[in-house]
């Protein structure tokens, strides 16, 4: 039957049809298919959850059709910068699938800032520090943006709006940055680690203590929906100081350990630093101690090992290192393998910072019955599980930690077993320390006994009367509970349940801290009366058991009892300090900012028993000096201090130095061009083109490198230092002279001091030669220079001069290989970074030139061998 005959037959029957109705009947049938399909795909796509194109996201991130300002900045940033590499999907680089929530989540908002701001692998960096064209800002949009469309909850996605709420309702006073009220800081993970979200919200919402309650319940301006985005805003601030921290992390990286550990951090046999697996093994506390300390033949970095850094530079380079290996910067590393029993995982993730014994870090007792008994079950798996605002991360999971509730609970139980019936333990040489708190626990209510020094002692001694305690309480209750809450434990940092704390304030402190306040807190005279602020203090030291009271409330008073200040006294401590303590105070006493040895005010508050205390038991990064020193050279020491800022009279001096440098001949362009190749080829990798990537290597700096000389300079590339290799035997003896002239002449110094490249066993690089070349030999001998070297030297280089790889001075090879000027230059203006004080009088230190050329001639003539 064709086309024109009858389709059908019988009742209803078509008849026939035009050849052209059946060619539009084929084209109807082809576009229904069509549609069909297209709406089938259409249907697919909206159903998917994991494309980054998408308008509208799942759970808490899910929005109407106009997007948040920030995300939808964040889209556009994303679409302009990123879609050509990542895909508009985020779907084409398999080892970073955007559009995959479990891979956001695995590495947490600061990771994810900082690898955008820094850049990883091949991935350029984006941010406008390292010379990318995003500010923070536009990185944060960028990571709220990836969150939305993965649908992955996070505190980056209403962070924009948060912003604003809190500048006008909480900066006032908080402070832009969150951290102007002590007992509140809104900026250090820690505290809010520490609180849940709910928490924060009633806080917010109803006020507390002398804080407004901002809802609109209360009064406030604020909806329930806008104290959630202020709470996101501050967790999401958090994230991003995480971030600038592992960002920090990465330069203390590059200056310190890119020299061993290379650019890819395996370097080093056996230690994979860009390795999530080798970390985890280790885990926070055994990495955070091997920075620290050292491990095998790695030097320790710390401060308390000689090194330049301190506790939040290792954090930083931990954050770094977590970051680099693809998981939380801002988490504790998870556990691996299987959790073990509770003993097993002290050992593994906090006997590392804690200690075996419980007690290395400062005023946590984890052995102690007293001290558990003290927090409490429920603040110690609080404090576990969320960190604290000290610097102790979050362990728990669902604050981003690798411990479950369960070995939590195991741990806490742990310690509760295995702590022993007494309180504290006292440390080591108590026994022998003149200080009063050598005994009993901290916040215990027993009176406990006295040290054999009555130097340390509350003076008047005397009970305090029972109702200057009740009225102190009283007005403590009324006017400090605020802050300090009822416990007077919510301030880390003004420990008033700790009787060691209090004694060490001693009566004059307190009185101080609360009539004229201190760091966050405000000044209480003109609101308390002198009576209420002695009735207060009478309380706190009641509180914790020290039942004696001088009945001083005058923040000037000096220490009772005339035989303390007498002039042998003082001038028998001058001596101690000169001889064990200016190689960290200054003779000057002002070096360590945080101890103001030459501040009367905070001389006075601390007192002659907090004095002796800090002395004897030591304090921060200062050692105890029970059992180095008696009790009298203690007293005396203290004697001196107090007289040092006018309680017995003082004096300073000081007086002019000036070192003549070296002079040299011109170096030749041909020598220089040829330096530059070389140093090209080379060096660039680590110091980069504009040889100013390593900090602790200052080519670009003058003065710095004057100081090296020709010597210091041959040495450091034949032989190496620190991280830096030995190119002796890559380089020829003339390639290392074209380098160092091609150094010296990038920064003007283009005159020789000594021949660049013969330093080793030349005599004009001999600190002898040089030394009783520039000063008069009737002043300056070998005995005067072994005198001043042990004095002021030996506590830190050694009686053999050995003690400090870096410079060992009683090394002949290293002598011979330092030139004169450079080593009169480390001694005038020391190396703070590293440690070493500045020495010359010009610079504020306690040599005069002729000191320095006689500790160089000792040196050179009888140290070195």
């Amino acid at each position: 039957m064709d086309n024109g005959q009858q389709f059908g037959s019988g009742q209803g029957a078509v008849g026939p049809r035009p050849r052209c109705w059946w060619k539009a009947q084929r084209f109807l049938r082809l576009g229904v298919i069509v549609v069909a399909g297209v709406l089938i795909a259409m249907a697919m796509a909206c159903g998917s959850n994991s494309a980054l194109t998408k308008e509208t996201g799942a759970g808490s991130n899910t929005k109407p059709a106009s997007l948040l300002p920030t995300v939808s900045a964040g889209k556009q940033l994303y679409q302009q910068h990123c879609s050509t590499c990542h895909g508009a999907e985020g779907i084409r680089m398999p080892i970073a699938p955007l559009q995959s929530k479990e891979f956001l989540e695995s590495r947490g908002d600061a990771t994810l800032i900082l690898v955008i701001s820094e850049g990883k692998g091949a991935m350029p960096a984006w941010g406008k520090p390292r010379g990318g064209p995003l500010t923070d800002a536009q990185v944060q949009n960028v990571v709220a943006y990836l969150n939305y469309a993965a649908s992955r909850e996070s505190s980056s996605v209403k962070a924009g709006a948060g912003q604003q709420l809190y500048t006008e309702s909480c900066a006032r006073c908080h402070g832009d940055k969150g951290d102007r009220i002590p007992v509140a800081p809104l900026n250090v993970k820690g505290f809010l680690d520490s609180r849940s979200n709910d928490s924060l919200a009633t806080t917010i919402a109803d006020g507390r203590g002398q804080m407004p309650g901002n809802s609109k319940t209360k009064g406030g301006r604020l909806t329930d929906s806008q104290i959630q985005d202020t709470i996101s805003y501050l967790r999401n601030v958090v994230e991003t100081n995480v971030a600038a921290a592992a960002g920090r992390g990465r330069e203390t990286y590059v200056a310190s350990c890119l020299g061993c550990h290379g650019e890819k951090g395996d370097r080093v046999s056996g230690v994979a630093l860009a390795s999530l697996e080798f970390l985890t093994s280790r885990g926070d506390g055994k990495l955070i101690a091997s920075i620290g300390e050292g491990a095998s033949t790695m030097p320790g970095f710390g401060r308390a090992k000689g090194g330049s850094l301190d506790p939040s530079d290792i954090g930083a380079i931990l954050a770094y290192l977590k970051a680099w290996s693809g998981t939380r910067a801002s988490s504790a590393l998870p556990l691996a393998g299987p959790a073990g029993e509770a003993k097993e995982l002290y050992s593994r993730n906090c006997a590392p910072c804690h200690g075996e014994t419980g007690d290395k870090v400062s005023g946590i007792q984890l052995r102690s019955k007293g001290f558990l008994q003290q927090k409490g079950d429920t603040l110690l798996k609080q404090t576990i599980a969320r960190g604290n605002a000290k610097g102790m991360p979050a362990w728990g999971k669902e604050s981003g930690g690798p411990f479950s509730d369960d070995q939590i609970n195991g741990l806490v139980a742990y310690l509760s077993a295995a702590a022993a019936d007494t309180g504290s333990s006292p440390s080591a040489g108590a026994s022998a320390s003149p200080s009063p708190s050598a005994s009993g626990s901290a916040g215990s209510n027993a009176s406990g006994t006295s040290g054999p020094s009555s130097s340390a002692a509350p003076a008047g001694g005397g009970a305090i009367s029972a109702d200057l305690i009740a009225k102190g309480k009283e007005v403590f209750t009324k006017n400090c509970t605020a802050c300090h809450g009822e416990t007077r434990d919510r301030i880390p940092t003004c420990k008033l349940t700790d009787k060691s704390w209090v004694e060490e304030k001693g009566d004059a402190g307190l009185t101080n801290s609360v009539t004229n306040g201190k760091g966050g807190m405000p000044a209480w005279a003109g609101k308390l009366s002198t009576d209420e602020i002695k009735a207060v203090v009478a309380f706190l030291k009641d509180a914790v058991g020290i039942k004696g009271g001088s009945g001083s409330t005058s923040s000037s008073s000096a220490p009772a009892g005339a035989s303390v200040l007498s002039p042998e006294a003082v001038a028998k401590g001058k001596e101690v300090f000169a001889k064990n303590c200016t190689a960290c105070h200054g003779e000057t006493r002002d070096r360590i900012p945080t101890c103001k040895l030459a501040d009367k005010d905070w001389v006075t508050q601390k007192g002659e028993a907090g004095l002796t205390n800090s002395v004897t038991n030591g304090k921060g990064g200062m050692p105890a000096w029970a059992g180095k020193l008696s009790n009298d050279e203690i007293k005396s020491v203290v004697s001196f201090l107090l007289d040092a800022v006018g309680a017995g009279g003082g004096s300073a001096s000081g007086a002019s130095f000036s070192a003549a440098p070296a002079s040299g001949g011109a170096i030749s362009a041909d020598l220089v061009t040829k330096g530059k190749e070389v140093f090209t080829k080379n060096c660039t990798a680590c110091h980069g083109d504009t040889r100013d990537r390593i900090p602790t290597c200052k080519l670009t700096d003058k003065s710095w490198v004057e100081e090296k000389g020709d010597a210091g300079l041959t040495n450091s590339v034949t032989n190496g230092k620190g991280g830096m290799p030995a190119w002796a035997g890559k380089l020829s003896t003339d390639e290392i002279k074209a380098v160092v002239a091609f150094l010296k002449d990038a920064v003007g110094a283009g005159g020789g001091g000594g021949g660049a490249g013969t330093a080793a066993g030349a005599a004009s690089a001999s600190p002898v030669a040089a030394t009783s070349a520039i000063v008069e030999p009737t002043k300056i001998d070998t005995a005067t220079g072994k005198a001043l070297f042990t004095k002021n030297c030996q506590m830190c280089h050694g009686a053999d001069g050995l003690q400090q790889k870096a410079c060992p001075l009683g090394s002949k090879e290293w002598v011979q290989n330092t030139s004169a000027e450079g080593l009169r230059a480390r001694i005038t203006n020391g190396k703070p970074a590293a440690g070493m004080p500045t020495w010359g009088k010009s610079k504020g230190g306690s040599l005069s030139d002729d000191d320095i050329s006689a500790i160089m001639l000792y040196i050179g003539t009888e140290l070195a061998r």
